[in-house]
């Protein structure tokens, strides 16, 4: 990738540029740049963390996808679907797509998000509210299956007989099934009265 970015780094402005970003003279506003530049000029800037803010989700998804050839590990925050998000039609994709992009955002480290004006103007929680709302489990914890689920049930996550999309979970006898929402897979803890096994 580096062929593709070292040519930018003969443009006085791609320097001035970088030197705001290292000052943290924030936000950084570019106009002018052709769409087949976009990606590569995103790339070239080396900051932590990049926003890209598009008008629109259908210009979101294509810079994205453009980007990916430089950072396979960007995400997309997409806007909710005002026609179908309270219909559920959606399934759970949009919630796991966003949910990802908050993870990797308070996890801190390098992350670029892609996403469009409408997304930006959806009211979410505070990242404190959202830090405080995180449930850790390790082999130590001792789990109140009674609290664990209503603490799960209060943050969104639906109770059934079987884990099978994201943001279920899932108490059977000693074994409880999280499907987190922003996780491939869902985790079983075994338990052995109050310990986990």
């Amino acid at each position: 990738m580096n062929s593709y970015i070292q040519p930018l780094n003969e443009y006085s402005q791609i320097n001035d540029i970088r030197d705001f970003i290292k000052a943290g003279k924030m936000p950084v506003r570019i106009t002018g740049c052709t769409d087949s530049q976009k990606g590569n000029l995103i790339a070239a800037l080396n900051a932590k963390t990049r926003l890209i803010v598009a008008p629109n989700e259908l210009k979101a998804r294509e810079l994205f996808t453009d980007y990916l050839l430089y950072d396979k590990n960007a995400l997309i925050y997409p806007a909710k679907d005002i026609i179908f998000y309270n219909a559920d039609v959606h399934g759970s994709a949009i919630i796991v797509e966003r949910q990802k992009c908050i993870r990797r955002l308070l996890e801190g480290g390098e992350v670029t998000v892609f996403t469009s004006f409408e997304a930006c103007m959806d009211k979410i929680m505070t990242p404190d509210r959202i830090r405080e709302n995180v449930i850790r489990i390790d082999g130590d914890t001792v789990i109140d299956m009674d609290e664990l689920a209503a603490k799960l049930v209060s943050i969104g996550y639906g109770r059934v007989d079987e884990t099978t999309q994201p943001g279920e979970f899932a108490i059977r006898g000693g074994i409880i099934d999280i499907f987190p929402v922003a996780e491939e897979n869902p985790y079983r803890i075994e338990m052995w009265g109050d310990q986990i096994d």
